[in-house]
């Protein structure tokens, strides 16, 4: 068995690196998954379900 201390003991905390590339790999699919969808939607005369729009709050004064 390997018992150096690298292997057998690993950092519990969440680093600012892990934030970030969970953050773009959600925006990233979620940017893959409005395409796809709206390319479904653009072919045979459009889409078949009413599509929501998302519109952001307005900017508090």
């Amino acid at each position: 068995m390997d018992r150096s201390p690298t292997a057998r003991h690993r950092e519990r905390g969440i680093s600012s690196l892990q934030v970030v590339t969970v953050l773009f790999t959600l925006l990233l699919v979620g940017t893959i998954v409005t395409f796809v969808v709206l390319a479904a939607g653009s072919g045979d005369g459009g889409a078949t379900t009413p599509v929501t729009t998302l519109t952001a709050p307005p900017a508090a004064p």
